[in-house]
């Protein structure tokens, strides 16, 4: 499926104070990079450019070799955004939704958040909504953890997605105990048999793990 997205600007801020990203060729947001699927064996294909006033981003979804995602990624920043209550994004788009992230970590298994905003049909729409509506997601599954404003004071990145993934079940096989503790579900074994299994109820961040 192709997707095309134009994006004007990403403003976040409050009554008194706005974090603006702006695009196009004046503008000093343009270090933003495009991250496909093939980083876990997909064939989805996109790219962006920079117009006069605006970024466009455009591409094909494909579901082979366990793909279905392309992203748009803005530059590390690490930015505190504690302070701000809404987002608005002026954009319009062809071909399905897309996600803007909040990201706190670079590496694609690690959780972050993200809204989902409608096709326009390629007609402009400037949306304003609350940084509360953005939920957590691990992979492709919403968590059901909202946003706090622990998690807006360390802002790695900010991005956009499109996916077609279905919701999955992800396993990870490993000998580090300390990594169980991130996991909803942990089965342990031993001599080639299941020794235990059980849910996880004090499921911990990512932080939190002692290595």
């Amino acid at each position: 499926m192709t997707t095309i997205l134009i994006l004007l600007s990403i403003m976040i801020g409050t009554t008194t104070t706005e974090y603006k990203i702006d695009f196009g060729i004046k503008s000093v947001d343009q270090n933003w990079f495009v991250v496909n699927d093939g980083v876990m064996g997909g064939l989805s294909s996109s790219n962006s450019e920079v117009l006069e006033n605006s970024l466009l981003f455009k591409g094909n979804i494909s579901l082979k070799n366990n793909g279905g995602f392309s992203s748009l990624r803005g530059p590390k920043n690490n930015v505190n955004l504690s302070q701000y209550k809404n987002i608005e994004i002026k954009y319009r788009s062809k071909g399905q939704d897309f996600g803007l992230r909040l990201m706190e970590y670079d590496a694609y298994y690690m959780p972050y958040f993200k809204y989902l905003f409608d096709d326009t049909s390629w007609e402009w729409q400037t949306v304003k909504i609350s940084l509360k509506e953005f939920n957590q997601y691990r992979l492709s599954d919403i968590t059901g953890k909202k946003m706090s404003k622990e998690n807006l004071s360390n802002i790695g990145r900010i991005g956009i997605i499109v996916s077609n993934k279905m919701n999955k079940t992800v396993v990870v096989i490993t000998h580090n105990s300390a990594i169980a503790g991130m996991a909803d579900r942990v089965i342990k074994l031993g001599s080639g048999r299941i020794i235990d299994n059980y849910i996880n109820t004090k499921v911990i961040k990512p932080e939190e793990v002692v290595w």
